[in-house]
């Protein structure tokens, strides 16, 4: 489902304050890609930044974006959906002028089956 740009900052918002742990990957190509997991320490009206380890994370500026997807288990492959249905929360994806960003919010610890 397509999302406009107030709604993502607000579920982007709502991530950061439940804490949720955030798997970020970005790609450019075939060839070219990069991931970190962490957690939303930033976010403003124009960009969101996600910091795991001291040197890695993503710095997404909403400028660049051209459009967003959200998606939650019921969009990946049937092999995955219980899975993904018991971990994570929903995705977002960034599409880039050259490549995209996409943004997996794991479910809170409280969430998980026991």
């Amino acid at each position: 489902m397509r999302m406009s740009k107030p709604d993502t900052i607000s579920l982007l918002g709502k991530w950061r304050d439940e804490g949720r742990i955030i798997q970020g990957m970005l790609a450019f190509s075939d060839n070219t890609s990069a991931s970190t997991v962490g957690r939303i320490v930033e976010l403003t009206r124009s960009s969101v930044k996600i910091t795991g380890e001291p040197r890695c994370g993503i710095l997404l500026n909403f400028t660049d974006v051209l459009d967003v997807e959200f998606e939650d288990y019921r969009a990946v492959p049937a092999e995955f959906k219980a899975q993904l249905q018991e971990a994570s929360e929903a995705f977002l994806l960034f599409r880039l002028p050259q490549g995209h960003c996409q943004l997996l919010a794991y479910k809170t610890p409280d969430e998980l089956p026991k």
